[in-house]
């Protein structure tokens, strides 16, 4: 499986900027996204194997449901 470094780069460039707000902690097996706390609708998680083996941008996608839901 060929792997583009220079995209997955790109990805965590963009990524970092938009999660400033975020609180960005790590499990054994994911990356976890928390705003304003965890909870419902307040946290992702992507798995790091996601990232790197899935074709679309998991993180980046996390990242807009975080940026889409409410602050309760």
């Amino acid at each position: 499986m060929d792997f583009d470094l220079n995209r997955m780069a790109e990805r965590l460039r963009a990524a970092a900027d938009r999660a400033n707000d975020f609180k960005v902690t790590v499990s054994n097996f994911d990356l976890i996204l928390s705003k304003a706390g965890h909870g419902a609708s307040r946290s992702e998680s992507v798995p790091f194997a996601a990232m790197f083996l899935r074709e679309d941008d998991v993180l980046g996608q996390a990242i807009a449901r975080l940026e889409q839901a409410s602050p309760d």
